[in-house]
């Protein structure tokens, strides 16, 4: 039986440089005050980690998508 996925509430940061430049350049998105991002291509809401100051980069565990979390 197909079960739908839950949300997820946290991303995984890639152990990327921010200043690498990769095959597939992230999208930028702004954190919010409460540590939150939307990623771009499934618009999920990820918990981004709390001991990482922006930039960085993180994978979307849902659909995979690189991002670059700008503040």
């Amino acid at each position: 039986a197909d079960f739908p996925l839950p949300l997820p509430s946290s991303a995984e940061v890639d152990g990327v440089s921010d200043t690498s430049s990769g095959d597939d350049d992230p999208d930028e998105v702004a954190r919010d005050p409460e540590g939150m991002v939307a990623c771009t291509s499934c618009g999920s809401i990820l918990q981004t980690p709390s001991s990482k100051d922006p930039p960085f980069r993180l994978r979307c565990p849902t659909c995979d998508a690189r991002l670059r979390v700008i503040e």
